[in-house]
């Protein structure tokens, strides 16, 4: 166990799994129900749609994603792409296929030539970047 600051309050506690302290938690699994229920209402919703309509923040959102605590639905224009290949993932951030190559090579995390090839014309910036953050819910950011 290690002792961090919580991520929305501040205050210290000793981190298990979870970069919040077990009430903030408590508090992030009920805005992630509320998430679920508005995707499920929305299905075509961005994310910066749920940041404004539930006024939460979208680097909560993008970090529940991230943590494989919130999980979106993939359209033709995914906004979620596998940090390593590009492919369209619906949580995390690899997918599948480049997990299972990872353990299969003992945890070599690079992709393949072809593949580093490919993503180079890519741009690599953030998770945000990724999600096509338009910057129109600067409000609903802690930064």
């Amino acid at each position: 166990m290690e002792i961090a600051k919580c991520l929305r309050c501040e205050k210290l506690f000793n981190q298990v799994r979870l970069p919040v302290c077990p009430e903030c938690e408590k508090v992030e699994d009920r805005e992630i129900f509320e998430v679920q229920r508005y995707l499920r209402d929305n299905p075509n919703s961005s994310l910066e749609e749920v940041s404004d309509a539930l006024h939460i923040y979208l680097e909560d959102i993008s970090r529940w994603i991230e943590e494989a605590r919130l999980h979106v639905e993939v359209t033709s224009n995914a906004a979620l792409k596998c940090a390593m290949c590009g492919r369209a993932i619906t949580t995390g951030r690899i997918c599948g296929l480049c997990q299972d190559r990872i353990f299969s090579e003992g945890g070599s995390a690079s992709p393949p030539e072809k593949e580093k090839k490919d993503r180079t014309s890519q741009s690599t910036g953030s998770f945000r970047d990724r999600v096509g953050d338009s910057g129109s819910v600067r409000k609903y950011r802690r930064s």
